[in-house]
């Protein structure tokens, strides 16, 4: 009886096939997975800096989820500069006053996570974005700068440098780094 991959050059040629192929089948058979990751990486308070870790315990390379969760969780940045002046104003002139008092929470939390803020500014608020702790990131940074009026291009200068910072330590993190170091 004849099998259709007798000799060793069959078996190089499928072998060589399949190769070039596995990588293409990775990336597909983790694709949920990874949009899932980009998702997550938007959720204010998890951020990229959460992602990671999650994508590494996923088995998804660092190479693949390191830039996909600091550019996906850096993307809150451009909206809240654009929107939140406006979308608060909008609160405020509606008659429902739940909406209302949800517009000045926002502004009030953003005062008190900003206490210090106003002297050194840009150091501040790459800390206040790189330390990652619950409450603290991109989406609280944003926020606190655009309700504090920062220029926009030092504050997002600050708030995309904290989140790579950020995003790094929870990589080293996730990887086991730290408990060499520490």
């Amino acid at each position: 009886m004849m099998y259709p991959l007798q000799t060793p050059a069959q078996l190089t040629a499928v072998s060589a096939a399949v190769s070039a192929i596995a990588p293409t089948f990775m990336l597909i058979e983790h694709m949920w997975n990874i949009i899932s990751i980009a998702l997550l990486s938007l959720v204010p308070s998890f951020e990229g800096r959460y992602a990671i870790a999650m994508g590494i315990a996923m088995g998804i390379p660092l190479g693949l989820i390191f830039p996909l969760a600091f550019i996906m969780s850096t993307v809150p940045m451009i909206l809240v500069f654009l929107l939140l002046k406006p979308v608060l104003k909008w609160l405020y002139m509606l008659p429902i006053n739940s909406l209302r008092r949800f517009a000045a929470w926002v502004e009030n939390r953003a005062q008190r996570k900003s206490r210090g803020m106003e002297t050194g500014s840009f150091i501040a608020l790459f800390l206040f974005v790189a330390v990652p702790l619950p409450g603290t990131g991109v989406w609280t940074g944003s926020i606190i700068a655009a309700l504090l009026e920062m220029e926009q291009k030092r504050a997002a200068l600050a708030i995309i440098a904290g989140n790579l910072i950020a995003c790094g330590v929870m990589a080293l993190g996730a990887l086991g780094v730290t408990s060499i170091i520490f």
